[in-house]
């Protein structure tokens, strides 16, 4: 209704109206309160249509005493010595708050009334009024007796209260907030959320069985428009509380406000609650049905107590009819996914980790509740997840401004960090609960209750439908990036649309020409539909007719298919994103596809020159897309690898739990088959970005490099490649951020993880030196680098066994750039990993302070000790994950200089090194920047020799010996620990009744110092094999040169390279290292062997008690089956030992740890380890003078002696897994020239 806000109402009736109020103000003056009530009753009418001064003279006739008595019974405490008031007495409290209520809600229209100190006062009542759904169910929970309860007169109340409140945080933001939180706002508006929610989701048949109870569907009609007003006006007030006096300025795609996470980590039910209200109006399936009808047969929205008249009407829209239609939903669901927005923003940060703790157990348990019969389940909501995942679908397949389409995507982003990559699958909950059968039972179910089925029902659907959105986007967005002066509209930023469309009401105002864009639409769809139907069968009936006439002419030729026989049938296995889904296919067409009303509502966001630089904009929304991406890629790959589960042994399953139900396979092959080829689509358009950086950074001369500030790596083909990406504007100077590259890495990284095959095409491998180079230098110390995202994929296509690994080895060993990188994030991990190591060695108890009790009492008091020492718990993990990048980067490096390619590496000719290892050496400089001049001037002298006289390969694998070193010296202790070990007599240290297994000296001594096997063991093969291989080039070149010259010349400048190249310190730290690991993978090699030998033992022992039971019962078990293997304990809880979960190593996660890479390293440490001994004397004095090498040499000499005089019996402590472990080939041999090479 039109409003005139300056002076009386300006309709025809302005006459009658002006008469009518002079009455109420005269009945309101009193005397009695019997005048007042009755002209409160009448006023409540006219104020809808009155002035603001009209407001005044009302507010002035009454008197703010008068009102503030009016709300007294809301003040009053449950209590057994006052009387109940009951009957008409209850009956009319209840009118005179609803009234009182209703002044203030027109009241508060004024700003400086709502910003005063008497509505202030009266908050927390309103809040009450709020929270418990109406003022009857205060006065009954307070003690009165209705007689009846009014849900229409109770949902107008909480609409008064509604407008008060956000009224007043409006006009007063500081003041109110503080009052608000004092009284648990976010509690109440939470409350207030979910029970609207649930009126306006309500399945049509429910809503109709609730206007039948509440007295026919006009009351219904008020109550849902009640809902739709208040759920607008209680969201406004959310964002005022999240958001303070900054509410409607804040950009969905800023970060979280402070506000924001203290408020959500304060109350983490609430927010949580508040989350799960909000989702389901973001995904109300009557929107969907809405489409097909207008909203509420677009009958006049009644009024409510008179309080829609004022900014309700304004916020409601004035024409939203039922709020659960299509236009009123959809106005709901663009407020929820910005509330939504600001919510899980904040509850990704440390401190709100409670409220996604809270949502995740919400999530589980609303999914729970539907495992329930079929009648009860079509009255429950569903998870809050589910939820948002049907309305982001329905946004995604329109054809929305792209401002919507970002914030549905950052939305999803931030959905997918709160409940796992698996909701991305769609349908899981769903499928779960259902027989095979039931889909067309629901569908059939949904649509008698006035809903069809959703198409994200499908699993599979939103993930395509996400993927291919992602593809779209990713492209323009990296095109921004590549272009970052373009200007661009701001309002193209998530929340601008929104921004610009509210107006400076109080509450919220979505643009509503959107709505009615949307609404037509829907209609032109149907249109285009039926017109599609008619031709359709037109074409049927044409090709029918044309086949019965070929049958009928003797052509035994098939007929034509019709124009519409390609499409799918509903339900069909391969579902192709939906028929061309809304938004997706047409998207690629351009921003030329976005409705002109999506349009203008866009200009208008930017009008008045609100613009921004297309750099700033892929800044602010391409981590969203880079995140979601990521999710995508682990969604598939979790969803490939439970296909996997799936085929196993379905004899031994018995029905799982409901929550394990979900890892059930979801993805048909043709779904699995669409999202990996979109996958490889999106990693070409990743790496022509990356293409397209490099070549800009080239072209600018000096910002260029991935030496640098975060580029690619010098040197990288700057040719651009066709694409949306590598079309750089050619005047314009472009320095991609290094955020953005790195994100881009770490989404191919995560690709090239579970689909390692993808990186042996050469495109792949010509550009993964680039992205292996990229790094930030401008974050922390050491900055981040692009290499430990791609080092999953690397290590598995580089990995023994795997199909093309000379491929894709070939081409990182022949680009320098890779090696420099994998050096450069070497240094890196060695600085962390020695800083941390030296505070552990001064507060993690020694092993000599345990000698006095057992292993498993020593395990027990480190495991007390890091407990117990926050510090020291933040060492260990800073230490584990530092040193699990050095393990990685090295078995990196030890798997691309395989025996083969080393060789041949070193046979290249010396001298063409020149300054390829430059960055490298940099990494050097860094690590030893602390020493001393002297040991900066030994690793100058190092880097000119090896550049003169190595080969490139082997000039690059120097500084990677140098920073090994480095580390090995902040682990020296251990080192010294592990070598002096006695490897063959402390195998059952721990003993069988400890309930550990055979542990060894070692895994004791590595738990005790937090140090993995496999970070040990990956250094000190690559710094040995890197050592061996050089000193063989020496001394290769040595004889070259003197054979050559004939003179001692030759000789001695061969000489003084080697001694500069590898200094006496450098040489004595590689072979303390190689020793301590040698020793160390001997004890656990035994303690692997002897652990195989119980498992036999007792499976024979088992086997033959079971096979005379079976004697002496005959016919006990059936003819073919057998007893059961008996369960082994191999150090863990299905592989992943306990000590790992707690996040400190213990014995049996150092065995574990052991398997697989560790024991490769182990092997070839051993021979190259000999080859070290055989050729220098300074290495074989120190493998000669470690008493764990000396145990091992008199081992091998007694095992040799003791078998020919037994004939070839064990004798002594040489028996069993310590002979087995004597005779591997690599350790005799070691062994071998330790003993009798040299004197």
């Amino acid at each position: 209704m039109p409003e005139e806000r300056d002076g009386a109402s300006s309709s025809p009736a302005a006459p009658d109206w002006n008469r009518s109020f002079q009455q109420c103000l005269e009945l309101l003056k009193g005397p009695g309160d019997e005048r007042r009530f009755v002209g409160l009753l009448l006023v409540t009418r006219l104020l809808p249509q009155g002035s603001d001064d009209a407001v005044r003279r009302v507010l002035e006739a009454l008197g703010w005493t008068f009102l503030q008595r009016l709300l007294l019974p809301l003040r009053r405490q449950p209590s057994a010595a006052a009387p109940a008031v009951a009957g008409d007495a209850a009956t009319q409290q209840a009118s005179c708050v609803g009234l009182a209520l209703s002044i203030l809600a027109a009241a508060c229209r004024l700003p400086d009334v709502a910003a005063g100190a008497e509505v202030r006062e009266s908050l927390p009542l309103m809040l009450r009024v709020v929270r418990m759904g109406g003022v009857s169910p205060v006065l009954t929970a307070a003690g009165a007796a209705l007689p009846a309860a009014d849900p229409a007169a109770d949902a107008a109340a909480v609409t008064d209260a509604l407008e008060c409140l956000v009224a007043a945080a409006a006009a007063s933001p500081a003041a109110t907030c503080a009052v608000l939180d004092g009284a648990d706002a976010l509690g109440a508006v939470a409350e207030a959320l979910t029970r609207m929610a649930a009126v306006l989701t309500a399945p049509a048949s429910a809503a109709a069985a609730a206007a039948g109870q509440g007295g026919g569907e006009g009351e219904g009609a008020v109550l849902e428009a009640a809902a739709h007003n208040g759920a607008l006006l209680a969201m406004s007030l959310l964002e005022r509380l999240v958001a303070g006096s900054a509410a409607g300025a804040v950009a969905p795609a800023e970060g979280p406000s402070g506000r924001a996470v203290a408020l959500v980590a304060k109350h983490p039910a609430a927010a949580a609650k508040a989350v799960a209200a909000l989702a389901q109006l973001m995904g109300n399936r009557r929107l969907l049905a809405g489409q097909a009808k207008p909203p509420g047969a677009q009958t006049e929205q009644p009024a409510v107590n008179g309080a829609a008249g004022g900014d309700s009407s304004a916020v409601g829209g004035g024409s939203t009819g039922g709020g659960g239609g299509g236009g009123g939903a959809a106005q709901l669901q663009l407020e929820a996914m910005y509330l939504l927005l600001l919510l899980l923003r904040a509850c990704h940060e440390p401190a709100a980790t409670a409220a996604s703790e809270e949502l995740r157990r919400l999530d589980v348990a609303s999914a729970a509740s539907t495992l329930q019969p079929q009648r009860q389940q079509q009255l429950q909501p569903g998870s809050w997840s589910a939820a948002v995942r049907r309305g982001l679908g329905w946004l995604l397949r329109s054809r929305v401004p792209p401002a919507l389409k970002h914030a549905a995507i950052e939305l999803a982003a931030l959905t997918v960090g709160v409940v796992g990559e698996p909701w991305l699958l769609g349908a899981g909950q769903a499928q779960a609960e259902a027989p095979a059968g039931a889909g067309a039972r629901r569908q059939a179910q949904g649509q008698g209750q006035g809903q069809s089925q959703v198409p994200d029902d499908q699993p599979g659907a939103f993930l395509q439908l996400v993927t291919e959105i992602m593809k779209i986007e990713l492209g323009m967005l990296l095109h921004d990036a590549m272009h970052p002066s373009r200007p661009v509209p701001a309002g193209a930023a998530p929340g601008g649309l929104r921004s610009a469309a509210r107006g400076q009401a109080a509450a919220p105002q979505p643009s509503q020409r959107l709505l009615d864009e949307l609404a037509q639409r829907a209609a032109k769809l149907r249109a285009e539909e039926e017109a599609a139907a008619r031709k359709a069968a037109e074409a049927a009936v044409a090709a029918g007719a044309a086949e019965t006439a070929q049958r009928a002419g003797g052509d035994g030729a098939p007929a034509a298919l019709p124009a519409s026989g390609g499409m799918s049938e509903p339900g069909a296995e391969a579902m192709d994103v939906e028929p061309g889904p809304v938004g997706v296919a047409s998207a690629a067409a351009g921003e030329a596809s976005v409705p002109a009303a999506a349009t203008a509502a866009t200009a208008a966001a930017t009008a008045g020159g609100d613009r921004m630089l297309a750099g700033e904009r892929a800044l602010l929304l391409l981590p969203a897309c880079y995140s979601l991406l990521e999710s995508c890629v682990g969604a598939v790959a979790a969803d490939a690898a439970a296909g996997d589960d799936d085929g196993g042994d379905a004899m031994e399953r018995d029905e799982p739990p409901a929550e394990l139900r979900r890892a059930r396979p979801e993805l048909s092959d043709a779904v699995l088959t669409h999202a990996m080829r979109t996958f490889h689509e999106v990693s070409d358009t990743l790496l022509e970005f990356f293409e397209a950086a490099a070549g800009a950074a080239a072209a600018g001369g000096e910002g260029g490099g991935g030496g640098g500030g975060g580029g690619a790596a010098p040197g990288a083909a700057a040719a651009a490649a066709p694409g949306p990406v590598a079309a750089a504007s050619e005047t314009e100077q472009v320095q991609v951020p290094p955020v953005l590259l790195l994100g881009a890495a770490r989404v191919l990284g995560r690709y090239f993880a579970e689909a390692p095959q993808a990186m042996l095409s050469d495109k792949v491998l010509a550009a993964l030196p680039a992205v292996m180079a990229v790094r930030d230098e401008g974050e922390g110390e050491d900055g981040t680098y692009a290499l430990p995202f791609l080092l999953p994929g690397l290590l598995q296509a580089t990995g023994d066994g795997f199909q093309g690994r000379a491929e894709a080895c070939k081409a990182l060993q022949g680009a320098p750039a890779a090696l420099e990188a994998c050096a450069a994030y070497l240094g890196h991990c060695v600085r962390r990993a020695a800083a941390a190591a030296a505070y552990l060695d001064g507060h993690l108890p020694r092993p000599a302070q345990q000698s006095s009790g057992t292993a498993v009492e020593a395990e027990a008091a480190t495991v007390a000790v890091v407990r117990a020492s926050p510090a020291l718990a933040a060492a260990c993990s800073e230490a584990a994950a530092a040193e699990a990048g050095l393990a990685d980067v090295c078995m990196l490096l030890c798997n691309l200089l395989e025996p083969a390619a080393l060789a041949a590496a070193c046979g290249r000719r010396a001298g063409t090194a020149g300054g390829v290892a430059d960055a490298a050496w940099a990494a050097v400089r860094r690590t030893v920047s602390g020493a001393g001049p002297a040991a900066a001037a030994t690793v100058e002298a190092a880097a000119t020799a090896s550049a003169a006289q190595l080969s490139p390969v082997l000039a690059l694998l120097q500084p990677a010996v140098w920073l090994v070193v480095r580390w090995a010296e902040a682990r020296s202790g251990t080192l010294q620990a592990l070598a002096g070990m006695d490897v063959l007599s402390s195998t059952r240290s721990g003993g069988a009744s400890s309930g550990t297994g055979a542990e060894c000296a070692a895994a004791q001594a590595l738990a005790a110092v937090q140090l993995a096997p496999r970070a040990l063991l990956c250094p000190a093969c690559l710094a040995c094999v890197a050592v061996a291989a050089t000193m063989r080039r020496l001394s290769d070149t040595a004889s070259a040169s003197s054979s050559s010259t004939g003179s001692e010349h030759g000789s001695s400048t061969a000489a003084g390279a080697a001694a500069a190249i590898l200094p006496p310190a450098l040489l004595e730290g590689v072979c303390r290292l190689a020793v301590a690991a040698a020793a160390a993978g001997a004890s656990l090699e035994l303690a692997s062997l002897q652990r195989a030998l119980d498992a036999s033992e007792a499976w024979r022992q088992t086997e033959e008690r079971l096979m005379q039971q079976a004697r002496v019962q005959a016919g006990s078990h059936p003819p073919g089956s057998g007893p059961a293997a008996p369960e082994v304990d191999m150090g863990g809880d299905g592989g992943v030992p306990e000590g790992v979960r707690a996040g400190w190593l213990t014995a049996a996660a150092a065995h574990a740890d052991f398997a697989g890479d560790a024991v490769l390293c182990w092997e070839r440490l051993l021979g190259a380890l000999a080859q070290v001994v055989e050729v220098s004397g300074a290495a074989r004095a120190l493998a000669r003078a470690a008493p764990a090498i000396q145990g091992l040499a008199a081992a091998a000499v007694a095992a040799q002696a003791g078998g020919e005089a037994a004939g070839r019996r064990p004798v002594g402590p040489v028996s069993g897994p310590a002979r087995e472990l004597l005779l591997d080939v690599n350790l005799a041999l070691l062994l071998q020239v330790v003993a009798v090479t040299g004197p």
